[in-house]
């Protein structure tokens, strides 16, 4: 699904009321700073949890795995030129999709040669990752815990599971066999529960 959308700059003032306010700006710089450095350290965070969930994917997948973040980046990247074009002065967006693009790819390269390694060193079982599995939910909480953007991510996930439920249940097409039709148990019994379930 795309998007497409207008950039409109708007400038707003704010009169602050003096008497309501004791803070000094030096105060308002550390907490302005402070926010900044936590959201720099959810990013990094973030980064680090989309590796390992997109490595994950990548040994596990049946079909060959695509990982669309670096398109994803870029595509932010040509948006961004292109409102420069309009004269908006966002070089500082654009140096950091491209920083983020650098540092993705470098945690993803490092965590798949330690991967790669790890695998080349034991011998498990490939397909006994119970372990495995449980960290990539315990990641994903991790993501949900975030203090600035976890309920957000919570609620983007739990949004896209509700328009891919909804998605495939509009799919479904239930077929009547002609009468005469003598079908198996299994399909007896499997249309007995979903009646049940859509009553």
């Amino acid at each position: 699904m795309h998007i497409t959308y207008k950039y409109e700059r708007n400038l707003t003032y704010i009169e602050i009321n003096n008497s309501n306010s004791l803070q000094t700006p030096q105060s308002i710089m550390t907490i302005i700073d402070k926010r900044i450095t936590d959201l720099r350290n959810e990013e990094k965070a973030i980064r680090k949890i989309c590796v390992k969930l997109s490595q994950f994917l990548k040994q596990n997948s049946i079909t060959p795995f695509n990982d669309d973040i670096i398109e994803y980046l870029q595509h932010f990247i040509n948006e961004e030129k292109q409102k420069k074009s309009t004269g908006i002065d966002n070089t500082d967006i654009i140096k950091g999709l491209e920083q983020m693009i650098k540092d993705y790819t470098e945690e993803f390269n490092l965590y798949t040669s330690s991967i790669s390694s790890q695998n080349n060193s034991t011998s498990t079982d490939r397909f006994d990752n119970t372990a495995q599995i449980e960290e990539m939910f315990s990641l994903v909480q991790k993501l949900y815990d975030l203090p600035i953007n976890g309920k957000l991510i919570e609620e983007q996930v739990r949004r896209m599971k509700e328009g891919r439920a909804q998605a495939t249940k509009s799919d479904e097409q239930f077929v009547d066999l002609p009468t005469g039709y003598n079908s198996p148990d299994i399909l007896n019994n499997l249309k007995d529960i979903v009646n049940r379930k859509n009553r």
